[in-house]
């Protein structure tokens, strides 16, 4: 995608976060791979920016329901929030904003019907 297509944030398969090798890892076989459980592949897919609220509730069941998806949303955040970027520069790396405009903090808006952030692990657990 281009400049022009996006915001230019960055897609980020979170399978390249993961300790064990997946097939998307390379195609030789040396033999001192870890051995890959079944539930590590609980996150294939996930691409960010998340761009739908759709794909936001599938990333927060697997969160929910994968502690090895946990994990590794938990890894993403720390390599993607430094000390020298915003919370709301790595918010951008990982939600597009066509999908965050559903949603506040709270989701109390006078105006508009907004789902909350603050029931989401993604957005409470995961970062502490």
């Amino acid at each position: 995608m281009s400049e022009e297509e996006g915001d230019g944030a960055e897609t980020i398969p979170l399978s390249d976060l993961s300790p064990f090798r997946t097939d998307d890892d390379g195609d030789a076989d040396d033999g001192d791979d870890v051995a890959e459980p079944p539930a590590a592949r609980c996150l294939e897919g996930v691409r960010f920016p998340i761009e739908t609220v759709e794909q936001l509730d599938q990333l927060e069941r697997l969160v929910q329901t994968c502690e090895i998806a946990r994990d590794r949303y938990i890894r993403l955040l720390r390599r993607l929030k430094t000390p020298n970027t915003s919370l709301s520069e790595t918010y951008q790396q990982l939600f597009a904003d066509r999908l965050l405009i559903h949603y506040n903090y709270d989701g109390i808006s006078p105006k508009y019907n907004k789902r909350p952030l603050k029931t989401l692990l993604l957005f409470t657990d995961c970062m502490a």
